[in-house]
């Protein structure tokens, strides 16, 4: 379904859901799943934004964004590459 999303000509803005959803199955179970799926969300996230195009949204869709992204960092197996430990 990734495939079929990154070399479709017309793709639908909500296509990308094909590929994050099973990718959230496997995100727990290993550091490289869950960095994959961070990033399939900030492409969705990035994607699905102009469909909330009045000023009001604006404050709405970066609190729901941050949010999910604190969660998928602090829930999933994701370790920082700059830490070194002695």
């Amino acid at each position: 379904s990734l495939a079929s999303f990154v070399f479709g000509y017309h793709v639908h803005e909500k296509a990308i859901l094909n590929a994050t959803l099973p990718m959230l199955l496997l995100a727990p179970l290993s550091q490289t799943h869950a960095e994959t799926y961070l990033f399939l969300c900030n492409v969705g996230h990035i994607q699905l934004l102009p469909l909330l195009f009045r000023p009001a949204e604006w404050a709405l869709r970066m609190l729901v964004c941050l949010l999910h992204l604190c969660l998928s960092i602090t829930l999933l197996p994701i370790e920082s590459k700059g830490r070194r430990s002695f």
